[in-house]
């Protein structure tokens, strides 16, 4: 299936992004979309 890598990368960002929500870190490395 098409997309499925990028799916999982982006999945895995924004994973990434809520832990660092919670536990009240900024995250300055990650991508900006669009």
């Amino acid at each position: 299936t098409v997309g499925v890598v990028e799916h999982g990368l982006f999945n895995g960002m924004v994973d990434k992004v809520i832990v660092a929500s919670k536990s009240g870190v900024t995250v300055l490395e990650a991508p900006k979309v669009g």
